[in-house]
């Protein structure tokens, strides 16, 4: 790979770490599913209250997602958790390359 410095690491990043290597984690998040389950639910709720108090049209929002989450299970294509996919809180740290983290293994006891 070009990488001359490389090392095989026993027990791998859990072992490095525990070591007391230096190791980059990202911010903790929900998983993407968990996101999903999130917005949908949330606009459910949204049209179901829309719908009482505002105008029985807006109930249409709930079947909409309702028909959404039922042509997600049944192609397994899922338009939501692509939508939420692309969100700045789920994109990874482009400065955190196998190049950036070499200069961080500590040196061999």
């Amino acid at each position: 790979a070009g990488i001359r410095s490389a090392l095989v690491l026993t027990g791998g990043a859990p072992g490095f770490a525990a070591a007391g290597g230096d190791v980059v984690r990202g911010a903790p998040r929900w998983d993407l599913e968990r996101q999903v389950r999130l917005a949908a639910g949330t606009l459910v709720l949204t049209g179901l209250a829309a719908g009482r108090f505002v105008s029985p049209r807006l109930r249409v929002l709930a079947g909409a997602v309702g028909a959404g989450l039922s042509f997600s299970a049944a192609t397994n294509i899922c338009a939501m958790g692509k939508a939420l996919a692309r969100m700045p809180w789920n994109r990874t740290a482009a400065e955190h390359t196998a190049e950036t983290a070499i200069g961080r293994i500590p040196a061999a006891k």
